[in-house]
């Protein structure tokens, strides 16, 4: 029998972080974004965002987010899922946003407390050459802590249950004739795959595509029937679909997918280029002052291990504080490469969170256990670099765990510090007992302050591993 195939394409990047301005080290920015969507573009293709594309620019800080969708207008995104980070500047912020936005927001499981009303629209459906298609948004729940941690009231709910919220918008859907269900979701490669495997296999999701965990594919993953994807991370990366849609079934006959490299495509859009100069100009006087030279570069390429920049980091945390040991995210540090003329800038853009810097007081046992816990979380997403008064050295059959050089008394108490942010998803996940902290205090209320404070030439610190593997190969 033949089959009624229709054509169609997607474009889909995620987790831009207001990646606005190309360089030497990323070498694409927004205007390369906005050629190869273009050149990519058709009549017959969507263009979507999985969430994220604030943060991360002194330009996003300084007008909280109004530049960033004000610049993504140019470039036309056909639909964006919230991602966390555009809760950055507020629990309603987004809705301001939203009205800033020339292209609709969708979310399913984020709510108003209280209420069954969902704060954004949860599903937006497309006719595209002939199809009928549905696109359901999910946003991460971790974004439960980040809203913890501002200080306003904060009246937004984001329900866990995945599975659950997209099985409430099919059934609203089912009187439909769909020939293509897509989730476009800001949960990580990881919760897209659960997603999938928690979704009934004929439920009608063909396509999961993520962001939020920068996780780059070679290809889809499989899982239930459903096709699962993001596109890495910033401007210079953009996932391409090529679609056969059989309208018979209403499922997928065929695809191709492809990462594509942003950087060598040049945009001719003048109005695009204009924005971005406006917007640099205005913020370089004010941001350009230089608060002090480090004695060298530092450098954040895999967030999922120990780098300079969080070396650095953890050591100025705990510098002039000696009883205390700092534990810091890789994604607390929001630059690839860091000068080492630290200007305001230079701050603002790599370190901008506004989150509080809070001590933990702990059982020498506790802390030995996080320890472990943190050095078999190297390369995944939970681990924390840790400040260089702590060495780990691995061997085949043993660890042997020091700070300032002397084994860790189990008996004795300890301070620990995290960004509050942190410190709730490692008691969430529980790769710390919440319940064997003895004492909290806050050491400061804003870390961004914290950092442009006491950052300085002459803060003590060391970029020799604090993990180190002997007698096997290094992971």
């Amino acid at each position: 029998m033949k089959k009624n195939l229709t054509q169609f394409k997607i474009l889909h990047s995620n987790d831009i972080h207001a990646d606005f301005f190309s360089n030497d080290k990323s070498a694409a920015g927004l205007l390369e974004l906005d050629a190869a969507v273009k050149h990519f573009r058709d009549k017959n293709t969507l263009y979507f965002i999985s969430g994220d594309i604030l943060n991360g620019s002194i330009v996003d800080k300084e007008y909280k987010g109004i530049s960033t969708f004000n610049l993504l207008n140019n470039v036309s995104p056909d639909l964006m899922c919230i991602g966390n980070h555009e809760f950055d500047y507020g629990s309603t912020w987004p809705l301001l946003l939203e009205k800033v936005a020339d292209f609709p927001l969708i979310c399913a499981n984020t709510y108003i407390k209280g209420t069954k009303k969902r704060l954004f629209k949860p599903y937006r459906i497309f006719h595209i050459n002939g199809l009928q298609i549905a696109i359901i948004g999910l946003l991460t729940a971790t974004t439960t802590s980040k809203l913890k941690q501002q200080k306003v009231d904060n009246f937004i709910e984001v329900k866990k249950e995945y599975h659950l919220e997209v099985q409430k918008i099919l059934n609203e859907l089912k009187h439909l004739d769909l020939d293509l269900t897509i989730c476009l979701t800001h949960l990580g490669y990881k919760d897209d795959i659960q997603l999938a495997k928690n979704l009934h296999p004929n439920n009608g999701v063909d396509i999961i595509i993520g962001g939020h965990s920068h996780t780059y594919l070679s290809e889809p993953t499989l899982v239930n029937g459903i096709l699962i994807t993001q596109a890495g991370v910033g401007a210079d990366q953009l996932g391409y679909f090529e679609l056969e849609i059989d309208t018979e079934t209403n499922s997928i006959h065929n695809y191709k997918w492809s990462l594509i490299s942003t950087k060598s495509y040049a945009s001719s859009n003048t109005k695009l280029k204009g924005l971005l100069s406006n917007y640099k100009k205005e913020i370089e006087d004010k941001y350009k002052q230089v608060i002090t030279i480090l004695p060298e570069n530092l450098e954040h390429l895999d967030r999922t291990k120990e780098t300079s920049a969080s070396k650095f980091i953890s050591d100025l945390f705990v510098s002039n504080k000696e009883k205390y040991i700092a534990f810091v995210h890789g994604g607390f540090t929001r630059q690839t490469y860091i000068n080492k003329t630290i200007t305001l800038q230079t701050i603002q853009e790599s370190w901008p969170f506004n989150d509080s810097l809070v001590s933990i007081e702990v059982k020498g046992d506790i802390l030995e256990d996080f320890l472990k816990i943190n050095t078999q979380n190297l390369h995944t997403q939970n681990f924390c670099c840790p400040s260089s008064n702590v060495k780990i050295d691995i061997m085949q059959s043993s660890i042997n765990i020091t700070l300032n050089h002397k084994k860790i008394d189990q008996s004795k108490n300890y301070f620990l510090l995290f960004s509050a942010y942190i410190l709730d998803e490692m008691t969430k996940k529980n790769f710390l007992d919440g319940e064997k902290i003895i004492s909290t205090q806050i050491i400061s209320h804003d870390t961004n302050e914290f950092i442009l404070q006491n950052i300085s030439s002459s803060v003590n610190y060391c970029l020799n591993d604090r993990i180190t593997y002997f007698n096997e190969k290094r992971i």
